[in-house]
This record gives structure tokens, sequence and C-alpha cells, in this order.
């Protein structure tokens, strides 16, 4: 029966490690695409997915520590929210800094097969585990792993602007 109890936690667990796994992986691989072809939309995209594996990281502490059975109370749930929460706004922060530095030069964002293939992939990948996250969320009880879940849809959300940005530029020739 306790091992039942913990299915939950052990399930969040797992989600939070895929989830830095795939952030790790797309969003080193994204800013760097995106900076080489200075496409804000990609480097944007690419920031909120490593602003995930940052709030997915203090969830693993939260998580491991509760099934090692120490106590985490509320101080490790607080702790991810407030990690979860100033890795979203540090995301938006830096979205709008690098938007306006793009504007400003007037220079041209490059078209990259790669770039398209990383905004299909996580317009794929990311609603699938924000849907786990939320639905883990409510069985753990996790506030913060909530937040991770709304960070991870932001995250596709900037996948489908990437995407339509780069339809757009194709399209019409916009520079």
């Amino acid at each position: 029966l306790a091992h039942v109890a913990k299915a939950p936690v052990e399930q969040a667990l797992q989600i939070s490690y895929a989830a830095i796994a795939w952030t790790l992986v797309t969003g080193v691989i994204g800013v760097v695409v995106g900076v080489s072809a200075a496409s804000t939309a990609l480097v944007g995209t690419s920031a909120d997915v490593l602003a995930d594996m940052a709030s997915s990281a203090v969830l693993v502490w939260r998580f491991r520590a509760e099934l090692h059975g120490h106590p985490v109370g509320m101080k490790a749930e607080h702790i991810a929210e407030r990690v979860a929460a100033s890795a979203l706004s540090l995301v938006a922060v830096g979205i709008a800094v690098a938007a306006v530095l793009r504007l400003t030069s007037g220079k041209a964002a490059e078209e990259s097969s790669l770039t398209l293939a990383i905004a299909i992939a996580s317009i794929v990948v990311l609603p699938l585990f924000a849907i786990a996250k939320y639905r883990l969320a409510a069985t753990v009880p996790s506030a913060a792993l909530k937040m991770d879940g709304h960070i991870t849809l932001v995250g596709a959300g900037m996948a489908v602007i990437t995407l339509v940005g780069l339809a757009l530029t194709s399209a019409y020739g916009w520079a």
C-alpha cells in the first residue's frame, strides 16, 4: 500500500527527469541555431525551454527528497514555485530585449531546416509534457509542478509563434 501512495510522486519525478533531458537537448541546440540564424523567436522558444529545465531541476530535488522520506514540507514547494516563476519572468524579459535588439538592428532572420524541426518537435512534444505535469500536479499535489506545466505550455506557444514567423517570412519575403 505504501508503494501505491508513492506512485504519483515517482511519476512526477520521472516526468521532471524526462523534461530535463528534452529541454537540455532542444534548448541548447535551439539557442545556438537561433543566435546564428538571428531568429529571436527561436531563441525565445529555446530560452523558455531552458527555464523549464531549471524549474524541473528544482522539482527533481523536491520529489527525490519526498521519496526518500526527507521532510520537504512547504519550504521545498515554495522554493520550486519561486524558481519556476523567476524562470518564466526571466524568459519574458529576455525575449523582449532580444526583440528590441533584433528590430533595431534591421537584420533579417535566416531560415533553417533545423529551426523548423525544433519548432515542430516542440509543438508536438511540449503540450504532452504540460498535460502530464498538470495531471500529476493535481495528484501529488504540487502548485510548483502546475506552474512548471505553465512554463512548458508557454514554450509550446513560443514554438507556434516561431513556426508562424518562419511561414510568414518565407511566404512574403519579410526581412
